[in-house]
């Protein structure tokens, strides 16, 4: 999980940079944390590359009104608390203008997905 959190604070400071586009290396985490982020639409879209016989992603944020979808995320995993929601905790989430997203055993999915799917998982973040 410390890659989800060196990779949610790097989108937090890029976004505060006004970067068109992110450079990360690539591994399995961070594919599907880019792939639940890109189906909730707060990355425009993403992209593979191979540079140098190493693997990236290149991520492009999306802006709306000159401001990066992801400026605000709320890293809700502790180290020390196990923030593990059963479905019955999942269905009184109250998401106004946030999506709340959770690593369940279907993967990493938004609180509306795990409502839709009866599932319940561990609270990872916010935006």
């Amino acid at each position: 999980m410390n890659k989800l959190i060196l990779f949610l604070n790097f989108l937090k400071t890029a976004s505060k940079n006004n970067k068109k586009f992110i450079l990360v290396k690539n591994c399995k985490i961070l594919q599907r944390i880019v792939f639940s982020l890109y189906k909730a639409g707060v990355l425009q879209s993403y992209v593979m590359k191979t540079l140098n016989k190493k693997q990236f992603l290149v991520v492009f944020p999306r802006y709306y009104q000159n401001k990066f979808a992801l400026s605000d995320v709320t890293l809700l995993l502790k180290k020390k608390n196990n923030n593990f929601l059963k479905y019955k905790e999942v269905i009184f989430l109250k998401e106004k203008n946030k999506q709340v997203f959770l690593s369940t055993k279907l993967g990493i999915l938004t609180a509306l997905e795990c409502k839709t799917f009866k599932q319940g998982g561990l609270l990872l973040f916010s935006c």
